[in-house]
């Protein structure tokens, strides 16, 4: 079966005793959310468990007891522990609530482990900040038109990374044991191949939009499923991080023509290295050169490959997703394909070198390195 026939699978989750899934429940639960079928939501009142699809958005608002009081997102992961993994919505103005469950495919974990790694790599080096895998929750803050509705997103990116600076300036207990409103850097997102309304790259696209528009500097949007790239950066992101303890020129277009000067110095240097090691004077003098050859020809086949930079994008602006306006002024992106036709190219990404800004201004990204099988 082609992965498009598939439909999103069923998750059960219990309930806390007080909410309410009796029958009369139902019909009030499917009007508040018309995208689903009948036969996506499956109500199991002896047991306290209700089955709803993943990567779908769910307003769990009908299932509260009146004038509820609490944080029901954490009373469902209390009650399903580490079985539940989910995304949240609280439209604070209306007091709705929404979820949405991640479908945690094989595919997905091997790639954000894959970009984790390469990030985790750069770190240990430069020893900047923090890494984090898709597992840690992130509280975001956005106002959505066009009735100003307050609303507070709990993210799981597939990846991030966040500065010393902004990692240490928390309390003990919100690094241990809560979710953190203290917004990353950089992120990397990873679209599932799996069906389901938030596996779709529009809305994909959106959330991205949101972690650059909540405080993120730059962020990636790997697309192994429709084979595309995404890179999104803050619009006015070099004059905010100037003095930063990795100091970088003042417009994106300085950047990348000093990223660009860099790699041309790098492969000219690479070259020189590689010929005079090929001296048999050199070899007699240095007798074992092969691991350090092998690495400068690693590199350099790496700076061969098409070097991707954050320079031509273009600003988002606003974003109409289900036909609610979402404002977005000081955030841009590009898009670009990622060319998966190739055969040899089926069991990882493509050669494609990434070169990041911001906090990480140095991090290249290899996507030959991510799996594709």
């Amino acid at each position: 079966m082609n992965i498009k026939d598939y439909k999103p699978s069923l998750v059960n989750i219990k309930i806390p005793s007080n909410w309410k899934i009796q029958e009369s429940v139902y019909d009030q639960f499917i009007v508040c959310n018309p995208l689903l079928s009948q036969t996506q939501i499956i109500f199991d009142s002896r047991k306290n468990k209700i089955s709803l699809p993943v990567a779908t958005t769910i307003d769990i608002t009908p299932l509260l007891p009146i004038n509820y009081i609490g944080d029901p997102f954490q009373e469902l992961l209390d009650l399903n522990h580490e079985d539940l993994h989910i995304e949240t919505d609280i439209n604070e103005t209306t007091q709705e609530y929404f979820i949405s469950i991640k479908d945690g495919s094989q595919m997905v974990g091997q790639q954000n482990s894959g970009f984790a790694f390469q990030l985790g790599i750069w770190n240990d080096e430069q020893k900047f900040g923090r890494v984090f895998g898709s597992s840690t929750q992130f509280i975001l803050v956005q106002i959505i038109q066009p009735h100003h509705h307050h609303h507070q997103f709990r993210l799981q990116p597939s990846t991030s990374f966040t500065s010393n600076s902004r990692y240490e300036n928390q309390l003990k207990n919100v690094k241990m044991i809560q979710a953190t409103r203290v917004i990353p850097e950089f992120i990397i997102g990873v679209r599932s191949y799996g069906p389901g309304e938030n596996n779709n790259l529009d809305y994909q696209h959106l959330k991205m939009c949101r972690w650059i528009s909540a405080g993120a500097q730059s962020a990636i949007l790997f697309d192994g499923k429709g084979g595309n790239l995404s890179l999104y950066c803050k619009t006015n992101l070099p004059t905010e991080i100037q003095g930063d303890l990795n100091p970088q020129p003042h417009t994106i277009q300085q950047l990348v023509h000093f990223q660009q000067g860099k790699v041309n110095n790098e492969i000219n240097q690479l070259n020189q290295d590689i010929d005079q090691m090929n001296n048999p004077l050199f070899q007699s003098v240095f007798p074992d050169l092969q691991n350090i050859q092998f690495s400068k020809q690693n590199l350099l086949m790496k700076l061969k490959m098409q070097q991707v930079y954050y320079d031509n994008l273009l600003p988002v602006g606003h974003i109409i997703y289900r036909g609610v306006q979402h404002d977005f002024p000081n955030v841009s992106f590009k898009s670009m394909p990622l060319n998966l036709d190739d055969p040899n190219q089926q069991q990882h990404g493509p050669n494609i070198y990434i070169h990041c800004i911001g906090v990480i201004n140095g991090f290249r990204v290899d996507l030959s390195k991510i799996p594709m099988d």
